[in-house]
């Protein structure tokens, strides 16, 4: 008995001293060995200790769904609308954007208006934004074109279409026109790995590359007077 005692005490130990280990190089790596190599957008780069927390930049949004997203989800328009721009908002929370919606209002969008670029037009002349940063518009809309999203670079509007075959799609193209409200372009640094702000097509979503961050970064500061 008292040989399996000492046995067992040992193998205690043996496991402990192995546990210890693997905490110690847990901490290497999160506190930031430079050793240690991290692939990030196509390059390799040495990690480091994190960052400090990026400032709250709270983004007031003014949520604007016209009447054809109104008649394709009904009593759930509303809903609808808040569901994607909350995803969307998502994607840059990391960057300390904190996107507020305040209200939502509903606007009747012209039949003449045959593109996207023409419909935001429409909706920047109505002049909607009573205080808010940013309107986010919503329609249903249907046209020849394959337009899912419009927005500039640095403007206060961006708008995104609702498709009945790839729903799920609007979260990330306006999560894209979004980007551009908040100043970042088309494209990155590294060739084919442009992630959300990708110029055709959407490559890997949930990736913002660091040209992306660089821009929006820079340009995002805006906010803080508003």
């Amino acid at each position: 008995m008292a040989r399996f005692s000492i046995a067992a005490l040992g193998f205690a130990a043996l496991w402990l001293a192995v546990a210890l280990g693997a905490q110690a190089a847990a901490s290497t790596l999160l506190d930031g060995d430079d050793s240690v190599l991290a692939l990030e957008c196509g390059r390799r780069l040495p990690v480091t200790a994190p960052a400090p927390a990026t400032p709250l930049v709270p983004v007031e949004v003014l949520l604007v769904i016209d009447d054809e997203w109104l008649a394709h989800f009904g009593s759930d328009a509303e809903r609808e609308a808040r569901l994607v721009a909350t995803r969307a908002a998502g994607h840059y929370r990391n960057l300390g954007i904190h996107v507020l919606p305040t209200r939502v209002v509903t606007w009747e969008s012209p039949d003449s208006a045959a593109t996207l670029s023409e419909l935001l037009d429409h909706a920047d002349a109505a002049d909607l934004l009573e205080g808010e940063d940013v309107a986010l518009i919503f329609t249903a809309q249907h046209d020849d074109s394959r337009e899912d999203g419009d927005a500039s670079v640095g403007g206060q509007s961006a708008i995104v279409r609702h498709h009945t075959d790839h729903g799920a799609r609007d979260e990330f193209v306006l999560a894209h026109e979004i980007g551009h409200v908040f100043g970042a372009h088309h494209g990155c640094d590294v060739p084919g790995l442009a992630g959300l702000m990708a110029d055709r097509g959407i490559e890997q979503p949930v990736r913002l590359c660091p040209c992306t961050r660089r821009a929006i970064e820079n340009n995002v500061e805006r906010f803080h007077d508003t």
